[in-house]
């Protein structure tokens, strides 16, 4: 009866962590042991890679049907671990508070977000900007939808972020957000990609 509280407390865990995507630690495997990431959301699905019993800061960027398995990524590709053995990370809000890497294709572009401190947006080829860019406000009447905006050294960053899927149509990845962006310069130009929790 403890065991069956303890799982129903974790599966409420996940579904109160809600919207993803949001950062999970590993709890409840031994020492010796790891969480398996399988290629599909069952225990007899192949295993495609694996947490350590202290593994931090996982990112979730959905749950199966079932809300059993968490969607997870497992190097360079997108698995699933049994969500009964992942806890949110508490006080992680809406999960900007972390930072946001997102990047994007044709150009390729990296912009790696920092609230409270300078946000850098970089292209392939060297070109590189910072840019002072407030905690992402969110819309009005939409709780999946954020705008970001501020100054830069030689235009100013506006975006929206969006929960939800997002794919880079590159790789095999992921991710629990987009983001559109607009760089306003003397000519704007508008960029579209997708970005992970955590900034790097």
């Amino acid at each position: 009866m403890r065991l069956l509280a303890a799982v129903l407390a974790c599966w409420g865990a996940l579904a109160a962590a809600e919207p993803f995507p949001a950062l999970y630690d590993v709890i409840d495997v031994e020492a010796n042991d790891v969480l398996n990431i399988r290629q599909a959301p069952t225990a007899k699905a192949p295993i495609i890679g694996a947490f350590a019993p202290d593994a931090a800061g996982i990112e979730v960027i959905a749950l199966d049907e079932t809300r059993r398995w968490a969607r997870v990524r497992a190097g360079e590709r997108m698995g699933w671990a049994f969500a009964r053995f992942l806890l949110p990370v508490p006080q992680q809000g809406e999960g900007f508070g972390q930072g946001l890497t997102c990047y994007g294709t044709e150009p390729f572009w990296e912009l790696s977000y920092l609230p409270f401190a300078a946000s850098r947006l970089s292209f392939l080829g060297g070109a590189v900007d910072s840019f002072d860019l407030p905690f992402p406000r969110r819309a009005e009447g939409r709780p999946d939808v954020y705008g970001l905006s501020g100054p830069g050294g030689g235009a100013d960053l506006f975006g929206v972020l969006r929960r939800g899927l997002c794919s880079d149509g590159m790789s095999d990845l992921e991710f629990g957000l987009s983001l559109d962006l607009i760089l306003h310069a003397q000519d704007d130009l508008v960029f579209s990609g997708c970005c992970s929790i955590g900034a790097r």
